[in-house]
């Protein structure tokens, strides 16, 4: 059995980066009409506070990028924060706003499942309740009859208004979008592109480079599926190996060589000692350039020094040859020319 590899095999060139180490810049330029503005408090719990005017774009879920997707769902929250909006009911209002056409119809059908389970889930405990106190005290039975009446009758507006669980159905529809609309596996490509593929750009400094890196892992990683917290960032030793691995070569070479230990020692010292070994290659090079082009010079002035030289030599003996002059005429012939 023959097995071949296809062309895309080891050609990382063709593969769309879905965190890519810079943010790309926007082609198109935002239309009003895609943007939210709400007013925002200072202080949350105060009403009466300064407010702030913050707009972003709102969610289409047809064409946006991972990065868009996670902006979107940072601003959605840091709005639900400084809004102190705390109850299920109110933030499925505000994401009738936040959202438009497949990525609204998205978020409705999943609270409406939501709500239709948990009505399920009251519904099965108050029947299993009922049951359990057969043949108990009547006004035990009566009351737990009334339980599972009203769990029947409870409606999606009331499973939202309740404290918690509202709130809770809101963030989990919420995160089953940001499941549904990036590329399958997301945590794990970024994380390979992190580890394998990031290299730290010619016009980037080190340090920009670590601060890029540091949003990913601590912002952007975050929000992403499966489990949306900070238990899926990277380990410091893992920055520090990403940080060597998108360097130069001579840059590890020079900590050997120092004695230095990176992954001993936190990344933003790793940093540092990186600075350290550029400022004194920058200073290296300066004094070589400084002396080839000495160097050069002095080697230009010897070339037309002789070009000189032979030339006088040349008109004077053709002169010698064609006029018959004795040895010291040609002699102060030769040095009128020169000078």
């Amino acid at each position: 059995m023959k097995i071949a590899a296809t062309k895309d095999f080891g050609n990382t060139k063709n593969n769309k980066i879905v965190l890519p180490l810079v943010p790309e810049p926007t082609e198109t330029a935002t239309k009003k009409e895609d943007l939210v503005t709400v007013d925002l408090h200072s202080d949350p719990t105060d009403v009466d506070s300064t407010k702030v005017r913050f707009a972003f774009k709102t969610l289409n879920g047809s064409a946006e990028s991972p990065r868009d997707l996670i902006d979107w769902h940072k601003n959605v929250e840091h709005t639900f924060t400084c809004l102190n909006s705390a109850t299920g009911s109110l933030q499925h209002q505000m994401m009738q706003q936040f959202c438009r056409g497949t990525a609204l119809s998205a978020h409705n059908s999943n609270v409406n499942q939501l709500c239709r389970n948990g009505k399920a889930a009251d519904m099965t405990a108050a029947q299993l309740a009922v049951d359990n106190c057969q043949g108990g005290d009547p006004n035990t039975v009566a009351n737990l009859a009334q339980a599972l009446a009203d769990a029947t009758a409870k409606t999606k507006e009331a499973h939202l208004s309740d404290a918690g669980d509202g709130e809770h159905m809101v963030t989990s529809a919420l995160n089953q979008m940001m499941t549904g609309f990036p590329p399958n596996e997301v945590l794990q490509q970024v994380k390979r592109h992190l580890r394998c593929e990031a290299r730290k750009p010619f016009d980037m400094n080190i340090k920009s480079c670590h601060m890029n890196i540091t949003r990913i892992n601590s912002e952007d990683i975050r929000k992403l599926p499966p489990k949306f917290d900070e238990t899926q960032s990277l380990a410091e030793d893992e920055i520090v190996d990403i940080l060597l691995h998108g360097t130069r070569k001579s840059w590890q070479k020079e900590m050997d060589h120092q004695g230095f230990d990176p992954l001993g020692h936190a990344s933003m010292e790793v940093v540092a000692f990186m600075e350290w070994i550029k400022a004194s290659e920058e200073f290296d090079s300066d004094k070589k350039t400084t002396k080839v082009a000495t160097s050069d010079r002095l080697k230009a002035k010897r070339n037309l020094a002789i070009r000189m030289d032979l030339k006088v030599c040349a008109i004077a003996c053709c002169m010698a040859a064609t006029m018959p002059t004795t040895l010291p005429s040609a002699r102060h012939f030769k040095r009128k020319l020169r000078s």
